[in-house]
């Protein structure tokens, strides 16, 4: 699809050639490192809880979800902003999307079509949903037992006793991204001017913790709890935060510290309160218990910290950055695609190997064999079967010449995208 180019004067919608943010660039190398502590922290979020003890700490990883969020949000908008101008505005961006985001997905989906007879799996129209990316819209009737899990697909083995689950209940973030990327690009080429979408950004990132807290007090807790954590209009905090600081740092510069302390600020905040609220909870329950206020008030909280951790990552300056840029974080963030599409899948192995290695006392290392044999999976899915479709981008949808304000990917000498990848 392809549109004109036209529209109001370019000054309005793309960076001041006169006075650029200091932290626009068209290469953040700090930001593979962020995704790596993302990934690593939804990792943790899921093994944490199969080690004794380590479960109401590791509970809080899936924060990690809400810093991809910020990075997606901030990413996909510089991006479409910049591009605005190109006749072929939805047409790179969308051939782009899918080279990067449809081979993995479907490609697993796929395997476990070819696997259904030696597995005996029992499909269902809700992993169809899934598949479609709109299973997250079903997760609040399964907590209800109204309709099976999208994120559960059931199999069978040869004996009784052998029966099992795949898990692909990770893929309802990728539901709410992908819807994402159906409604934002038209937005941004309708309002076209860089004020009223950041003003509307801001005004979502605003108004939905107050929409969230009086769908908590209107709607049974069993229902809203689900919905809270996987809706789509209920998590785009983050996604727009993370839009909004793209689109306000392509507006009027400025300083570099006054950012940098802005954003210190913010990190250190938005946690401090996030702590205090759950003391105040736990201290008064009967007004309001922990898990509503993480999923009404707490959301916000880890969209403003993923925001003031992201400014702090694309500042060159920042201790933040130069620590992001350390390996393996780099490297984690390359396959962190691959590693958030894998990782649960070993958790069908998980009950069956922990009862046979209790005994020798190897149960506390299965987590990290499990990374370990994820990290493989991921890398050489990425190497072999991700990056042949990712160097297509550049053949079926070739960016326009960048300036300063544009984020792009940066290749290897063998055409392999090293990040940002968007």
């Amino acid at each position: 699809m392809s549109v004109p180019p036209t529209g109001p004067t370019p000054s309005r919608h793309s960076p001041s050639p006169h006075s650029p943010s200091p932290l626009l660039r068209p290469f953040y190398p700090a930001l593979n490192g962020l995704r790596g502590c993302a990934i690593l922290m939804v990792f943790v979020a899921h093994y944490g809880n199969t080690t004794p003890g380590l479960h109401r700490i590791s509970n809080w990883g899936s924060v990690g979800v809400d810093l991809f969020f910020v990075l997606s949000g901030f990413l996909i908008t510089g991006i479409l902003f910049d591009t605005l101008h190109d006749e072929r505005y939805f047409r790179n961006f969308y051939i782009r999307r899918a080279l990067r985001i449809f081979p993995l997905f479907y490609g697993v989906w796929m395997a476990m079509l070819l696997l259904t007879p030696v597995l005996h799996i029992a499909w269902n129209r809700y992993n169809a949903a899934e598949a479609a990316y709109i299973g997250n819209f079903f997760y609040s009737g399964a907590y209800l037992h109204l309709n099976p899990q999208p994120g559960y697909i059931l199999f069978a083995g040869k004996a009784p006793g052998h029966e099992g689950i795949l898990n692909v209940i990770q893929f309802w973030s990728l539901c709410i991204e992908e819807q994402f990327y159906l409604v934002w690009p038209a937005l941004i080429w309708m309002v076209r001017s860089r004020r009223h979408l950041l003003r509307l950004s801001l005004a979502i990132v605003a108004l939905l913790p107050l929409v969230r807290i009086a769908y908590a007090y209107a709607v049974p807790h069993d229902a809203a709890l689900p919905a809270l954590y996987y809706g789509t209009f209920f998590r785009m905090d983050s996604l727009f935060l993370g839009a909004a600081i793209a689109l306000w740092l392509r507006g009027d510069a400025q300083p570099a510290t006054s950012i940098r302390r802005a954003a210190s600020i913010a990190a250190t905040v938005a946690p401090a309160l996030l702590v205090a609220g759950c003391v105040l909870c736990k201290t008064h329950p009967e007004r309001l218990d922990v898990p509503t206020f993480v999923d009404t008030v707490g959301v916000s909280l880890f969209a403003i910290a993923g925001g003031a951790i992201l400014l702090l990552a694309i500042d060159p300056a920042s201790w933040v950055s130069h620590a992001l840029q350390q390996k393996p974080l780099p490297f984690l963030g390359r396959i962190s695609y691959g590693l958030y599409v894998f990782h649960l899948f070993p958790l069908a192995l998980l009950g069956w190997a922990t009862v046979r290695l209790r005994p020798y006392h190897l149960a506390l290392f299965l987590p990290v064999l499990m990374f370990a044999a994820t990290v493989c999976v991921a890398w050489l899915s990425f190497r072999f079967f991700e990056s042949p479709f990712l160097q297509l981008k550049s053949v079926l949808a070739p960016q326009p010449p960048t300036h300063p304000g544009k984020a792009v990917d940066v290749l290897e000498p063998n055409g392999i995208p090293v990040g940002p990848i968007a």
